[in-house]
């Protein structure tokens, strides 16, 4: 009965009464009315209009799923593409008579965040820990045993501040900062990692919304072998992923447009590479995914190697 008063009731509610009950329902069972409310207060009343750009209702969205005791936010998007031909497969570091790598392969990306803290001190930021985790799955080579050829794993430590900044007729929302480990957790020659210090700052206007990031490399020592288990297993690798990368998306109705850009912005000997990415509606759960990559660091073991792939598959949570 409370639910059908409730659907009736449903043109007649307010925007806050329909934040407190999407609130209510994921709410975990920790969680009081008034720190409901006050979260639903921050939503609705920030200092300028929201839902005005497609980032807004992201934003929003993802504030009522922190209410929960237990939420997992996704972080990067999460996506499967069941095929991927790669035409330049890099087959240096693997053996070609234990493992002759195929063009054809799969690729996933599975990515989540967590926030550690309530915003108690500053109602406008928070911490965050996230993780990603991308595969490249020869899942095709089934003579060879079908395995994993790399696997990146992104764990990162993060503080999100939200804004009210203009840049002509462009918001700045939001900006973080933190650090980001990469490695693919390999020993011996194929171990690849690094540790950085990231800068983000995020652009919106309307459908538009522009992600700029810079980090800077915290150093480490001179492997004296390519054995060694201790020290810089990739001392080069700035030459090819150089110290930013810019993305961009855009939504256009029910369809996802992004790009992202990286170079090393060396004249002499310039390095980079560009993602192209379109997501479309399929399903209530999920969406279909194209994906086009060219360039170098698609992955670890390869950040010295220019990648040329397209791949297609199926999208679980969109950028935006």
């Amino acid at each position: 009965m409370l639910t059908l008063l409730m659907l009736a009731a449903a043109p007649q509610m307010t925007e806050m009464d329909s934040c407190l009950l999407k609130a209510l329902k994921q709410a975990g069972a920790g969680v009081t009315v008034a720190e409901l409310r006050t979260l639903c207060q921050e939503t609705l009343t920030p200092t300028r209009e929201l839902h005005d750009t497609a980032l807004d209702h992201r934003i929003a969205e993802e504030q009522i799923s922190h209410a929960s005791d237990f939420s997992l936010t996704a972080h990067r998007n999460n996506y499967m593409l069941p095929f991927s031909y790669n035409h330049t497969p890099n087959q240096a570091p693997f053996d070609p008579d234990e493992l002759p790598l195929q063009r054809a392969e799969m690729k996933f990306q599975f990515s989540f965040k967590l926030p550690l803290t309530v915003p108690l001190l500053d109602e406008r930021g928070r911490l965050f820990f996230a993780y990603t985790n991308k595969s490249w799955w020869q899942a095709f080579n089934t003579d060879h045993s079908a395995p994993f050829r790399e696997t990146n794993h992104e764990p990162e430590l993060f503080w999100v501040q939200r804004v009210d900044w203009r840049l002509g007729e462009w918001q700045l929302p939001l900006w973080a900062v933190g650090i980001n480990h990469q490695s693919n957790g390999q020993n011996g020659a194929k171990s690849r990692s690094w540790n950085r210090i990231i800068g983000s700052l995020v652009l919106e206007r309307g459908d538009w919304t522009v992600l700029a990031r810079a980090w800077y490399r915290l150093p480490e020592e001179s492997k004296h072998s390519p054995e060694d288990t201790q020290g810089d297993d990739n001392p080069d690798i700035l030459d090819y992923l150089g110290y930013g990368e810019m993305g961009v998306v855009y939504k256009y109705h029910e369809h996802t447009f992004s790009g992202l850009l990286r170079n090393n912005l060396d004249l002499d000997d310039n390095r980079g590479a560009m993602e192209l990415g379109w997501s479309f509606p399929l399903g209530n759960k999920v969406r279909g995914y194209v994906q086009y990559f060219y360039g170098y660091g698609e992955s670890l073991i390869d950040y010295d190697v220019r990648s040329n792939r397209i791949g297609i598959g199926l999208e679980m949570t969109p950028l935006l």
